[in-house]
C-alpha cells in the first residue's frame, strides 16, 4: 500500500503522512517533514512513495451554480462505488482520476460520463440487454424512495444510486445495474440484518439510513428472506451472462483450516499490535477431507489483487464470525500476501478492542490449540480433479480467521459443497436435492418426503454388493458416513 502527502487531513492542521486509504500515520509542520516520513515508511516496505495527494481547487458541491445540471462525482465515470471510505465529512467513494476519496454529491471539471471511452457498437449492445424485475423489487424501490423524498437516508446517498432506484421502480435495468446491486448487497447487507433500526419496522428509530439504502437497491430488510430473495434473482439473471469476471455463489462457501503454525505478534510504536502469520500453505496435503486438496501457487493471486485494487474488501476475523472483525483491506489494517509459502497475513490489531484483546491474549497462552482459517470460492474453472486429488488453482478469498480450540470449521467447511456437488451424478441423484438433506440430517430435522426419496436413493446405491466397490460410490459413502456422524 503506497503511502502519500497531503495538507487536507483530518486531524492535522498542517501536512500529514497517509496511507492509501486515508488514514493518517504522522502529523506535520512542514511538507518537507512529511515527505520524509512518506519515503522513509515506503523504504521499509520496499515501495515506491506515492507523492503528494491533492483534490483539484475545482472541487465543489454539485448544487453550485456553475455547476452543469445533472452532473456530480456520483454519476462520473471515475467514481468507484465498489471502494468506498467513511469520514466525518460523509460517505467518500475512490476517484480514480485522483486518486483520492470524494463526495458522491460534489463535483469537479474532469467529470466525465460513464459511457465517453466506450464504443458505439458496445453502448448499444449494453442498452439492448434490459432485464424484467420482479413486482417484490420494484416494491422495494418505491419504499426506498419515499423515504429518501421524507429525509430518511444517509449522507453520501448518490445521483445515480437514485435514479437506478425509479428505475427498478419501473420495472426495467440494464444488466450491469444487477451485476452491481449483487455485489452491493453481498458487501452491505450485514448494515441492515444485524441493526433493529435497520431491519425491525417496530423499532422507533426505524428507518436507519441502511434501512433506506437497502430499499433502494431493490432489498425489503424486513422480510425474513428478502435479501436472499433478491440475491437468488440476481443470481438467475447473471448466470446466462456469465463472463470471465469473479463470479461466486455465497451458498458454496468453503473454509479450510490449519494449525497455527508459526507467527509473530509484535508491538508498534503507536501501541497496536501486528499479527503475522499464514492462512493457507501452497503444495500441503489437506487433512479431515474426503479427498486430497493441495492448494497451487499463485491461487490467491487474482483475489488479492482485485483486494489492492479497492474492488473487494477481504476481512480478518474471529472464528469465521462477521460480527467480530478485526481488521480489513478497506481499512489498511489488514495485509494479505502470496510468497513461497503460502498466504500471508498481516494484521494490526488494537488491544482497546476487546475482541482483538481476547485474540491477542489467546495467541500468547494458548496457540498451540489454535489454527488458521480461510473462507472461499471456487469460480468457474478454478480447480482441477484428479481420481481422489483437488487442486485449488483459483481462489475467491472473502476472509481469513483466527481459530481457538474448538473452532475447528464444520460442514461445509470440513465437507465442502463442491465435493457433494462432484459425487451426487455418480449416484444418480441432484446434487442440490443431496445438499439439502444432508443439512436437515446434520440439524437433526425431520426430512421432507423428497429427502427421504434421496437418502433411500443413496442408500440403495451405497448398500452392501457382492462385486466389489466402485472408488467414486466409495467417497460419497465415507462423505455420507461423516454428515450422519455429525448430527449425532
Amino acid at each position: 500500500m503506497p503511502y502519500f502527502i497531503t495538507d487536507s487531513a483530518e486531524g492535522c492542521s498542517g501536512w500529514a503522512t497517509v496511507k492509501e486509504d486515508g488514514e493518517v500515520i504522522g502529523c506535520h509542520t512542514t511538507k518537507d517533514a512529511a515527505v520524509e516520513q512518506m519515503v522513509a515508511v515506503s523504504l521499509a516496505e520496499g515501495i515506491e512513495p506515492g507523492g503528494e495527494r491533492a483534490l483539484p481547487e475545482n472541487y465543489r458541491p454539485a448544487l453550485a451554480e456553475d455547476v452543469p445540471q445533472g452532473r456530480a462525482c456520483g454519476n462520473c465515470a471515475f467514481y468507484n462505488e465498489d471502494n468506498i471510505q467513511e469520514s466525518a465529512d460523509g460517505v467518500k467513494a475512490y476517484c480514480e482520476r485522483w486518486d483520492d476519496y470524494v463526495r458522491g454529491d460534489h463535483y469537479c471539471n474532469a467529470w466525465q460520463p460513464h459511457d465517453e471511452d466506450e464504443g458505439e457498437d458496445d453502448v448499444e449492445d449494453e442498452a439492448r440487454i434490459l432485464i424484467d424485475v420482479p413486482e417484490y423489487i420494484q416494491v422495494a424501490a418505491e419504499k426506498g424512495l419515499t423515504y429518501q423524498r421524507n429525509g430518511y437516508a444517509g449522507e453520501g446517498l448518490t445521483d445515480q444510486t437514485i435514479e437506478e432506484a425509479r428505475q427498478l421502480r419501473a420495472g426495467q435495468v440494464q444488466d450491469n445495474k444487477v451485476t452491481r446491486m449483487r455485489a452491493w448487497i453481498l458487501r452491505h447487507r450485514q448494515d441492515w440484518e444485524s441493526v433493529p433500526r435497520n431491519n425491525n419496522a417496530d423499532d422507533p428509530d426505524f428507518p436507519g439510513p441502511g434501512a433506506v439504502a437497502a430499499y433502494l437497491w431493490g432489498v425489503d430488510p424486513t422480510a425474513e428472506n428478502g435479501t436472499e430473495r433478491v440475491l437468488e434473482w440476481a443470481d438467475g439473471v447473471l448466470a446466462p451472462l456469465a463472463t470471465d469476471e469473479e463470479r461466486f455463489d455465497v451458498k458454496e462457501l468453503e473454509t479450510r483450516a490449519l494449525p497455527m503454525g508459526e507467527f509473530t505478534v509484535a508491538d508498534t510504536e503507536d501501541g497496536q499490535k501486528t499479527f503475522t502469520g499464514y492462512a493457507a500453505l501452497f503444495g500441503a496435503p489437506s487433512a479431515g477431507l474426503p479427498f486430497t486438496e493441495v492448494i497451487a501457487p499463485g491461487a490467491f493471486r487474482r483475489t488479492l489483487s482485485r483486494a489492492a485494487e479497492g474492488k473487494k474488501i477481504i476481512s480478518f476475523l474471529f472464528g469465521h464470525d462477521e460480527t467480530r472483525a478485526l481488521a480489513t483491506t478497506a481499512s489498511g489494517r489488514l495485509a494479505l500476501s502470496e510468497d513461497e509459502r503460502g498466504l500471508k497475513v498481516e494484521a494490526r490489531l488494537d488491544p482497546a478492542d476487546p475482541d482483538a484483546a481476547g485474540v491477542i491474549s489467546k495467541l500468547t497462552h494458548e496457540a498451540a490449540a489454535m489454527g488458521m482459517s480461510f473462507g472461499f470460492t471456487i469460480p468457474k474453472n478454478g480447480d482441477e480433479w484428479d481420481e481422489d486429488v483437488r487442486t485449488l488453482r483459483e481462489v475467491n478469498l472473502f476472509e481469513v480467521s483466527v481459530l481457538s480450540a474448538g473452532q475447528t470449521p464444520a460442514y461445509p467447511a470440513t465437507l465442502g459443497l463442491t465435493a457433494v456437488r462432484k459425487v451426487a451424478p455418480r449416484m444418480g441423484v441432484d446434487a442440490d436435492r443431496l445438499i439439502s438433506a444432508l443439512e436437515s440430517i446434520k440439524t437433526a430435522q425431520p426430512l421432507s418426503a423428497d429427502e427421504a426419496e434421496v437418502i433411500d436413493t443413496v442408500r440403495e446405491k451405497l448398500g452392501p454388493k457382492r462385486v466389489a466397490t466402485d472408488p467414486s460410490v466409495a467417497r460419497a459413502r465415507l462423505l455420507l458416513s461423516q454428515m450422519e456422524s455429525e448430527s449425532l
